[in-house]
């Protein structure tokens, strides 16, 4: 079971990025939406356990078959009455990526230079729940190799 902390006094989402700098790979997903379907929640993750980065997908290659496999590999429950993410696979799926699966021209220029993809597995989120004004850490400690071990990176 991962380690669960609700926080007593929330910083904001763009707060809590602030105090990751220096950090590996932040990720925040925000939403300003109130409407409790439509984006209720942010998560803000960084450091994550694994890194995936395809710069140009090809066709027939899979691309989220590694990814997949690290999932299963690092898998864990969600734990019923907290937001949705929890930690696992999140990152950038670019427009291109649709290119492993379909024969389709690629567009001349890449005005971003952006990755078709770029994913990290992450074992910690901070989660806030903008319905309720609620926020958490959650941390599975996946680095451990034992449940004591995992118990004691999930605290760190």
């Amino acid at each position: 079971m991962p380690i669960v902390q609700e926080l007593n006094v929330p910083l904001s989402p763009n707060e809590a990025l602030r105090q990751l700098e220096g950090w590996g790979t932040p990720i925040l997903f925000e939403s300003a939406s109130l409407r409790p379907f439509l984006g209720r929640y942010s998560f803000l993750t960084a450091d994550p356990l694994r890194r995936f980065q395809i710069g140009r997908v090809g066709y027939g290659h899979d691309p989220l078959r590694g990814i997949e496999e690290a999932l299963a590999q690092y898998h864990v429950e969600t734990i019923p009455g907290l937001p949705p993410f929890q930690g696992g696979a999140a990152g950038l799926l670019g427009f291109e990526l649709g290119g492993a699966w379909e024969k389709l021209p690629r567009l001349g220029r890449d005005e971003f230079g952006l990755p078709d993809l770029a994913v990290g597995i992450y074992d910690w989120v901070l989660a806030w729940d903008h319905a309720t004004g609620k926020a958490w850490v959650i941390a599975h400690g996946l680095k451990g190799s034992n449940s004591d071990e995992r118990e004691d990176a999930a605290r760190t």
